[in-house]
Protein backbone atom coordinates (compact mmCIF):
# COMPACT_ATOMS: atom_id res chain seq x y z
CA UNK A 1 0.00 0.00 0.00
CA UNK A 2 1.58 3.32 -0.83
CA UNK A 3 2.46 5.52 1.99
CA UNK A 4 -0.10 8.64 2.13
CA UNK A 5 1.63 12.42 1.64
CA UNK A 6 1.36 15.43 3.25
CA UNK A 7 -0.01 16.99 0.07
CA UNK A 8 -2.57 13.87 -0.23
CA UNK A 9 -4.06 14.59 3.32
CA UNK A 10 -4.30 18.25 3.44
CA UNK A 11 -6.25 17.55 -0.27
CA UNK A 12 -8.21 15.28 0.99
CA UNK A 13 -9.39 18.27 3.89
CA UNK A 14 -10.32 20.43 1.31
CA UNK A 15 -12.26 18.42 -0.70
CA UNK A 16 -13.77 17.42 2.72
CA UNK A 17 -14.82 20.91 3.30
CA UNK A 18 -16.01 22.32 0.04
CA UNK A 19 -17.59 18.98 -0.56
CA UNK A 20 -19.74 19.81 3.00
CA UNK A 21 -20.32 23.33 2.59
CA UNK A 22 -21.38 22.69 -1.31
CA UNK A 23 -23.93 20.23 -0.49
CA UNK A 24 -26.56 22.24 -1.63
CA UNK A 25 -25.64 23.86 -4.94
CA UNK A 26 -24.59 19.92 -5.43
CA UNK A 27 -28.12 18.73 -5.24
CA UNK A 28 -29.89 21.89 -6.87
CA UNK A 29 -27.59 20.87 -10.19
CA UNK A 30 -28.86 17.85 -9.78
CA UNK A 31 -32.44 18.89 -9.30
CA UNK A 32 -31.91 20.68 -12.44
CA UNK A 33 -30.90 17.90 -14.89
CA UNK A 34 -33.56 15.45 -13.71
CA UNK A 35 -36.68 18.39 -14.01
CA UNK A 36 -35.19 18.66 -17.37
CA UNK A 37 -35.19 14.89 -18.12
CA UNK A 38 -38.75 14.80 -16.50
CA UNK A 39 -39.88 17.69 -19.00
CA UNK A 40 -38.45 15.68 -21.77
CA UNK A 41 -40.18 11.99 -20.60
CA UNK A 42 -43.61 14.25 -20.71
CA UNK A 43 -43.40 16.32 -24.14
CA UNK A 44 -42.36 12.25 -25.34
CA UNK A 45 -45.17 10.71 -24.00
CA UNK A 46 -47.38 13.19 -25.09
CA UNK A 47 -45.96 13.51 -28.92
CA UNK A 48 -46.57 9.62 -29.04
CA UNK A 49 -49.94 9.81 -27.85
CA UNK A 50 -50.57 12.86 -30.04
CA UNK A 51 -53.45 11.71 -32.98
CA UNK A 52 -51.60 13.20 -35.24
CA UNK A 53 -48.81 11.40 -34.75
CA UNK A 54 -46.56 14.51 -35.76
CA UNK A 55 -43.33 13.09 -36.20
CA UNK A 56 -41.70 16.03 -36.41
CA UNK A 57 -42.56 17.24 -32.63
CA UNK A 58 -41.29 12.74 -32.21
CA UNK A 59 -38.07 13.77 -33.09
CA UNK A 60 -37.52 16.79 -31.42
CA UNK A 61 -39.10 15.20 -28.04
CA UNK A 62 -36.54 12.21 -28.68
CA UNK A 63 -33.49 14.65 -29.28
CA UNK A 64 -34.38 16.97 -26.19
CA UNK A 65 -34.81 13.57 -24.05
CA UNK A 66 -31.13 12.24 -25.28
CA UNK A 67 -29.77 15.70 -24.45
CA UNK A 68 -31.06 16.02 -21.54
CA UNK A 69 -30.14 12.49 -19.96
CA UNK A 70 -26.95 13.28 -21.59
CA UNK A 71 -26.27 16.87 -19.68
CA UNK A 72 -27.76 14.97 -16.09
CA UNK A 73 -25.01 12.46 -16.87
CA UNK A 74 -21.86 14.89 -17.27
CA UNK A 75 -23.35 16.59 -14.20
CA UNK A 76 -23.41 13.68 -11.79
CA UNK A 77 -19.48 12.74 -12.79
CA UNK A 78 -18.59 16.66 -12.54
CA UNK A 79 -20.28 16.09 -8.90
CA UNK A 80 -18.59 12.75 -8.00
CA UNK A 81 -14.54 13.81 -9.75
CA UNK A 82 -15.04 16.95 -7.53
CA UNK A 83 -16.03 14.82 -4.25
CA UNK A 84 -12.38 13.42 -4.06
CA UNK A 85 -8.84 14.38 -5.28
CA UNK A 86 -8.07 12.24 -8.67
CA UNK A 87 -5.29 11.12 -10.55
CA UNK A 88 -5.01 13.38 -13.68
CA UNK A 89 -2.76 14.78 -15.88
CA UNK A 90 -1.92 18.46 -16.61
CA UNK A 91 -3.87 20.03 -19.35
CA UNK A 92 -4.73 23.80 -20.55
CA UNK A 93 -6.95 25.25 -18.78
CA UNK A 94 -9.02 28.40 -19.53
CA UNK A 95 -8.59 30.37 -16.39
CA UNK A 96 -11.53 32.44 -17.51
CA UNK A 97 -13.89 29.79 -18.21
CA UNK A 98 -13.26 28.18 -14.35
CA UNK A 99 -13.98 31.56 -12.60
CA UNK A 100 -16.74 31.77 -14.59
CA UNK A 101 -17.89 28.50 -14.23
CA UNK A 102 -17.29 28.29 -10.60
CA UNK A 103 -19.59 31.54 -9.82
CA UNK A 104 -22.32 30.42 -11.82
CA UNK A 105 -22.13 26.87 -9.37
CA UNK A 106 -22.20 29.37 -6.25
CA UNK A 107 -24.91 31.71 -7.74
CA UNK A 108 -27.60 30.25 -5.24
CA UNK A 109 -25.26 30.58 -2.40
CA UNK A 110 -24.34 34.37 -3.16
CA UNK A 111 -27.77 35.18 -3.58
CA UNK A 112 -29.33 33.82 -0.75
CA UNK A 113 -26.20 36.66 1.31
CA UNK A 114 -27.35 39.23 -1.39
CA UNK A 115 -23.79 39.18 -2.53
CA UNK A 116 -23.23 39.63 -5.68
CA UNK A 117 -19.91 39.27 -7.99
CA UNK A 118 -18.67 41.81 -10.90
CA UNK A 119 -16.84 40.07 -13.28
CA UNK A 120 -14.17 40.97 -15.40
CA UNK A 121 -12.91 37.97 -17.46
CA UNK A 122 -10.66 37.82 -20.41
CA UNK A 123 -11.13 34.86 -22.70
CA UNK A 124 -7.63 33.00 -24.08
CA UNK A 125 -5.73 33.31 -20.68
CA UNK A 126 -4.74 29.62 -20.28
CA UNK A 127 -2.65 27.39 -17.76
CA UNK A 128 -1.20 24.36 -17.50
CA UNK A 129 -2.58 22.76 -14.40
CA UNK A 130 -4.41 19.90 -13.01
CA UNK A 131 -8.10 21.19 -13.55
CA UNK A 132 -9.96 19.27 -10.78
CA UNK A 133 -7.50 20.72 -7.95
CA UNK A 134 -7.60 24.54 -10.27
CA UNK A 135 -11.31 24.47 -10.17
CA UNK A 136 -11.52 22.68 -6.44
CA UNK A 137 -9.23 25.66 -5.32
CA UNK A 138 -11.06 28.85 -6.70
CA UNK A 139 -14.46 26.85 -5.88
CA UNK A 140 -12.68 27.00 -2.25
CA UNK A 141 -11.72 30.21 -2.36
CA UNK A 142 -14.67 32.04 -3.46
CA UNK A 143 -17.32 29.58 -1.40
CA UNK A 144 -15.09 30.44 2.00
CA UNK A 145 -15.31 33.71 1.09
CA UNK A 146 -19.01 34.31 0.64
CA UNK A 147 -19.09 32.87 4.16
CA UNK A 148 -16.74 35.42 5.58
CA UNK A 149 -18.38 38.28 4.07
CA UNK A 150 -21.43 40.16 4.78
CA UNK A 151 -24.62 40.38 3.28
CA UNK A 152 -24.82 43.01 1.11
CA UNK A 153 -21.48 42.65 -0.03
CA UNK A 154 -19.52 43.01 -3.32
CA UNK A 155 -16.70 40.57 -4.98
CA UNK A 156 -14.62 41.67 -7.50
CA UNK A 157 -13.27 39.08 -9.95
CA UNK A 158 -10.27 39.69 -13.01
CA UNK A 159 -9.00 37.33 -14.93
CA UNK A 160 -6.15 39.01 -17.08
CA UNK A 161 -2.60 38.65 -18.84
CA UNK A 162 0.00 39.95 -17.06
CA UNK A 163 3.11 39.81 -19.07
CA UNK A 164 3.93 36.30 -19.19
CA UNK A 165 1.92 35.37 -16.71
CA UNK A 166 -1.79 34.85 -16.02
CA UNK A 167 -3.82 37.23 -13.41
CA UNK A 168 -6.76 36.18 -11.30
CA UNK A 169 -7.67 39.02 -8.55
CA UNK A 170 -10.33 38.21 -5.99
CA UNK A 171 -11.13 41.46 -4.52
CA UNK A 172 -14.03 41.75 -1.54
CA UNK A 173 -13.73 42.74 2.22
CA UNK A 174 -13.28 39.14 3.49
CA UNK A 175 -10.80 39.81 6.41
CA UNK A 176 -7.44 37.95 5.51
CA UNK A 177 -4.82 38.52 8.13
CA UNK A 178 -2.29 37.41 5.80
CA UNK A 179 -0.95 35.03 3.66
CA UNK A 180 -0.59 31.39 6.32
CA UNK A 181 2.63 29.59 5.94
CA UNK A 182 1.78 26.17 4.32
CA UNK A 183 3.55 24.52 7.34
CA UNK A 184 1.40 26.36 9.84
CA UNK A 185 -1.63 23.72 8.45
CA UNK A 186 1.13 20.57 10.24
CA UNK A 187 2.18 22.38 13.06
CA UNK A 188 -0.64 21.02 15.42
CA UNK A 189 -2.49 24.66 15.14
CA UNK A 190 -5.96 24.40 17.05
CA UNK A 191 -7.54 26.18 13.86
CA UNK A 192 -7.88 28.48 10.94
CA UNK A 193 -10.90 30.11 9.42
CA UNK A 194 -11.69 28.13 6.57
CA UNK A 195 -11.28 31.02 4.07
CA UNK A 196 -7.46 31.05 5.51
CA UNK A 197 -7.20 27.45 5.25
CA UNK A 198 -7.84 27.53 1.61
CA UNK A 199 -5.38 30.38 0.79
CA UNK A 200 -2.60 28.92 2.54
CA UNK A 201 -3.61 25.52 0.04
CA UNK A 202 -4.14 27.84 -2.84
CA UNK A 203 -0.15 29.76 -1.96
CA UNK A 204 0.89 25.98 -1.40
CA UNK A 205 -0.02 24.62 -5.06
CA UNK A 206 0.77 27.98 -6.40
CA UNK A 207 4.04 28.47 -5.51
CA UNK A 208 5.08 24.52 -6.40
CA UNK A 209 3.96 25.45 -9.76
CA UNK A 210 6.15 28.54 -10.51
CA UNK A 211 3.27 31.09 -9.33
CA UNK A 212 3.14 33.66 -6.93
CA UNK A 213 0.53 35.02 -4.73
CA UNK A 214 0.14 38.59 -3.35
CA UNK A 215 -2.23 39.62 -0.46
CA UNK A 216 -3.08 43.88 0.18
CA UNK A 217 -5.15 43.59 2.95
CA UNK A 218 -4.16 46.94 4.55
CA UNK A 219 -7.41 48.81 3.36
CA UNK A 220 -10.57 47.08 2.46
CA UNK A 221 -11.36 45.82 0.04
CA UNK A 222 -8.60 43.45 0.29
CA UNK A 223 -7.04 42.70 -2.95
CA UNK A 224 -6.06 38.68 -3.16
CA UNK A 225 -3.54 38.33 -6.34
CA UNK A 226 -2.60 34.63 -7.74
CA UNK A 227 -0.46 34.84 -10.85
CA UNK A 228 0.69 31.53 -12.54
CA UNK A 229 2.81 30.98 -15.64
CA UNK A 230 0.60 31.52 -18.49
CA UNK A 231 0.56 29.06 -21.48
CA UNK A 232 -0.60 29.07 -25.21
CA UNK A 233 -4.64 28.55 -25.60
Amino acid sequence: MKAVSFTQVLDAAAYALIGERCQQAYIHDIRGGLQAINSAVELLARSVKSPAQNGALLEKASALAHRAMATHEQTVIDIVQGMAPIDEPACTVDLGEVVHEVLHFLRNDAFAKSISFRLALDTGVCISAHASKCRLLILGLNIMAIDALAAGSVIDARVASSGSEALLELKSAVPYSGIPNPSELWAGQAAMPPHEFMLALTSRWVCANGGRIELDSTDLPSALRIYYPMTLP
